[in-house]
């Protein structure tokens, strides 16, 4: 993605500029060097925020993206073990009884515990 000329800071304050009715919307355009779609895209997104709001959604959006993070190394990591187990022989309890072919479920098979 494209890196922006402006920071968020910037383009809030430009478009309070623009609310504020002291120069017209293309003069504003204009000073800054920003064509009027530009514009119209900063407005949708960036409309009613203040410069406090705008580092609460950037700390928000870090806070998301170090979570995003977690939860993906976590996958990873339980996809291994699920992979480790499968290669040595281990099964889950619901699995292991569903191998008896004649209703009963073995005793002593490799790779389960008998906690009862």
């Amino acid at each position: 993605m494209k890196k922006s000329r402006f920071t968020e800071e910037q383009i809030v304050r430009t478009l309070h500029e623009a609310e504020s009715g002291q120069k017209s919307q293309a003069e504003i355009c204009r000073d800054h060097g920003v064509s009027t779609n530009t514009f119209y895209l900063w407005k949708r997104k960036y409309s009613g925020l203040q410069t406090d709001d705008l580092r609460r959604l950037r700390e928000l959006e870090r806070e998301n993206d170090e979570l995003k993070r977690l939860v993906a190394e976590r996958d990873l990591e339980i996809s291994a073990v699920r992979k480790v187990f499968r290669k040595t022989g281990w099964r889950s309890r619901a699995s292991f009884g569903s191998e008896a072919t004649d209703g009963r479920r073995r005793e002593g098979s490799p790779g389960m515990r008998d906690d009862r």
